[in-house]
């Protein structure tokens, strides 16, 4: 405890003067309450209309998207059905996949050197000269 919390604890408290208590209650009973309002009605008071009316334009759309959507859980069922055809792409797929993975049976065969038959190409330097500057 330091020196000032001693200090605060030798005093002794004095009893408020009957007319200056009667006053700050008078003051009290006067003033306008705090209201208590649920947390959800303060989160929304700046502008209440504001917030309904976007939930409300929410709903309509969420309303207007269920309305018009022709797949129902029974028309994807229906959908998701294997059929002959998408069974004979699969395996088409498959097969071409299969073709395209194989190595290459054509032998490889040196590339052509660019340079010995472009014009010019006796003015390039050779790969071991160096390149000097003056």
């Amino acid at each position: 405890m330091n020196d000032f919390e001693k200090n605060l604890k030798r005093q002794s408290f004095r009893p408020v003067p009957p007319e200056l208590r009667a006053e700050i209650l008078a003051a009290a009973s006067t003033a306008p309450r705090a209201a208590t309002a649920p947390w959800w009605r303060l989160a929304f008071w700046p502008s209440p209309y504001a917030w309904a009316t976007l939930a409300a334009v929410w709903l309509v759309i969420l309303g207007l998207d269920f309305a018009s959507s022709p797949n129902h859980p029974a028309d994807l069922r229906a959908q998701t059905q294997s059929s002959p055809e998408i069974f004979a792409l699969l395996l088409e797929q498959r097969r071409l996949l299969d073709e395209l993975s194989r190595p290459s049976t054509i032998p490889a065969s040196p590339l052509p050197n660019p340079r010995a038959s472009s014009p010019g190409a006796c003015l390039a330097p050779r790969e071991d000269e160096q390149i000097q500057f003056v």
